[in-house]
């Protein structure tokens, strides 16, 4: 998202949810066929998100996610961003 969108979002304060769990777009950056086989991208696109604004995700496999999702808030209370 562009910076216009990142400030326009945060501007408004509406819940931004993204749900990117095994999409066809994380088969044509990652080349993977299977939608299980997008596991990894779906974590890395989660992360992206996380660390761009959203505040709801929404995806198939919870565990790895949720674990990703933990970290990334205990990166921004260790660097004093939430």
């Amino acid at each position: 998202m562009g910076e216009i969108g990142c400030k326009s979002l945060g501007v408004s304060r509406a819940p931004l949810l993204i749900g990117p769990s095994r999409k066809r777009f994380l088969e044509e950056i990652c080349g993977r066929a299977s939608a299980v086989e997008r596991d990894p991208g779906t974590v890395a696109a989660v992360t992206c998100a996380v660390l761009g604004g959203s505040n709801i995700i929404r995806v198939y496999n919870v565990g790895d996610n949720a674990d990703v999702v933990k970290r990334c808030h205990a990166m921004f209370d260790r660097v004093g961003r939430s």
